[in-house]
């Protein structure tokens, strides 16, 4: 082989080049061999991440009476949740932590812990079913309150305190509504603060 067709054969002048070295940079520039394999290959890693999502997505999938069950009994799930129990113990435990910690619900307590202010303002009448509040112990205890309202509206606090919050509003024999409950209202409201912030330690 000459050294002019070596030549032509590794560094082609334009006019000259070979059809067969065009055609095929041609076709790398539409996408060739190479980036189809390569397109391919990523078509199915998207379609294996994708399927893996749909079935994590359906496990998921909570059960109609999870969550049925989870409201009809969340009283007690509060209670049971506030005393310390694990959130993983039961599936309807779980179900109640989803419940109760959107930004929604925790929205919704703030404000029911801001109408205690106005319920211990006024006269309970005559056939009304609410449990009257402690007037003494709410006014002595608002800053405390009030600190617990902004923790509840915190991004991200912790299940468990939000249900202490919860039983705390709904307990009929605790020192929110009993006079005769000896536990301290400021104290259990500062307790409370301090389980929704799930960076400070655990009281007990």
């Amino acid at each position: 082989m000459s050294n002019e067709k070596s030549f032509h054969l590794t560094e082609p002048d334009r006019k000259g080049q070979p059809r067969e070295v065009s055609r095929s940079r041609r076709y790398a520039m539409k996408g060739g061999t190479g980036s189809q394999v390569d397109r391919r290959s990523d078509r199915q890693t998207l379609t294996g991440v994708d399927v893996r999502k749909a079935q994590e997505s359906i496990h998921r999938l909570t059960p109609l009476w999870v969550k049925f069950g989870a409201r009809m009994i969340g009283s007690d799930l509060d209670r049971r949740l506030a005393k310390g129990e694990a959130p993983e113990s039961s599936r309807l435990m779980e179900e109640r932590i989803q419940q109760i910690a959107t930004p929604r619900a925790r929205q919704v307590l703030a404000r029911n812990w801001l109408d205690i202010f106005t319920e211990s303002d006024v006269s309970l009448k005559l056939f009304d079913l609410r449990v009257p509040v402690v007037y003494d112990r709410i006014i002595a205890a608002e800053a405390e309150i009030r600190a617990m309202i902004v923790a509840l509206m915190a991004p991200l606090p912790n299940a468990q305190g939000v249900a202490m919050s919860r039983w705390l509003l709904s307990d009929g024999a605790g020192p929110l509504y009993n006079p005769q409950c000896t536990l301290d209202l400021g104290s259990r409201l500062r307790q409370i603060v301090e389980h929704l912030d799930p960076l400070a330690p655990q009281a007990t």
